[in-house]
Order: structure tokens, then C-alpha cells, then sequence
């Protein structure tokens, strides 16, 4: 039987509504990360759905990381959905997303001000600080992110027939 991308299993979902793919708390798990005891839950309105919005976080970091380096983000949101080697690949990233996030903390909410010099900094630079080098070395590896999909041609994407 033939597999229909994208699909969902036990190591990640597809949002069809934002077209991307997050890791499952199973898969955290399968990788020695058990969310629901890593992670603080003190102060949280809705601490059951905790890991969710950190997985859910860390696959938006990384696709709009993507989506930076294209002029038009159609073209890899389709490759992403549709694609099974680039579905291996996104997952291993964003296990690499996740886990960075776990050592560190979600650098993109920095506010964006040096308290000590009372100065602005650049957000550009607090954004990039939000991915994973290891992140950033694994897409350019993987081709995501350079020259193929920097081309100006237009991809209108029928979301109800390519069903991604």
C-alpha cells in the first residue's frame, strides 16, 4: 500500500491548518526526553497541554527559520509535506530544535534590549539565536534552505487537491 503524504504516525503529526509537521511526546520519549516531567509546569492555566505548545513552538521556529530564506514558502512547505526523505529529515530537526530549546530555553521571546546598556539589539540576530546551529547545519545539509527554492517563480499551492 502506498503511503499518502503527509500523514501522521507515532513520531510526528501534520497541521494541516498551518501545513507543518511537530514531533509527538511519544517520539520525546522513544529519545530519553520525558516532557512531562522536564518541563515546569508552575503558573501554567492548562498544564496537560504544556508539551504540546513546546512541540508545537519548536516546529513553528523551525519552519518560519525555513520560510526566511525562501521568497516564496509555498514551494517547501509542499516539499516538506509531501517529500518522505525531507519527512525523515524534518523530524531529526525538530528533535534538534526541541532538545536545544530544553537546554536553553525559547531565545526567540527575548525581549530584545541589553537591561545593562539600556540598548536595542538587533532582532534579527535574537530571531536566528532561537535556532539550533546544529539546526541551521542540518537544513543547509539537506538543501532546504539554499538556492533551489529562491527562485521568484510563483507556486499557488490547491491545499484540497495536493491535500497537504
Amino acid at each position: 500500500m502506498a503511503v499518502t503524504y503527509p500523514f501522521n504516525d507515532s513520531d510526528m503529526t501534520y497541521d494541516l491548518s498551518n501545513h507543518r509537521y511537530a514531533l509527538s511526546k511519544g517520539y520525546l520519549l522513544k529519545n530519553g526526553q520525558n516532557l512531562d516531567e522536564i518541563l515546569d509546569a508552575t503558573g501554567d492555566s492548562n498544564k496537560s497541554t504544556l508539551p504540546k505548545r513546546l512541540l508545537e513552538r519548536a516546529s513553528m521556529l523551525v519552519y518560519n527559520h525555513i520560510y526566511s530564506f525562501n521568497h516564496n514558502m509555498f514551494g517547501p512547505e509542499y516539499h516538506l509535506a509531501k517529500n518522505a526523505q525531507l519527512r525523515t529529515m524534518i523530524r531529526d530537526v525538530l528533535l534538534e530544535q526541541v532538545l536545544f530549546m530544553l537546554s536553553n530555553g525559547d531565545l526567540s521571546l527575548e525581549a530584545g534590549v541589553d537591561l545593562i546598556r539600556l540598548k536595542a539589539l538587533n532582532t534579527s540576530k535574537i530571531m536566528s539565536a532561537g535556532i539550533s546551529a546544529q539546526v541551521e547545519e542540518m537544513l543547509l545539509n539537506s538543501g532546504i534552505i539554499n538556492s533551489i527554492y529562491q527562485s521568484r517563480r510563483l507556486f499557488s499551492p490547491d491545499y484540497t487537491t495536493d491535500a497537504y
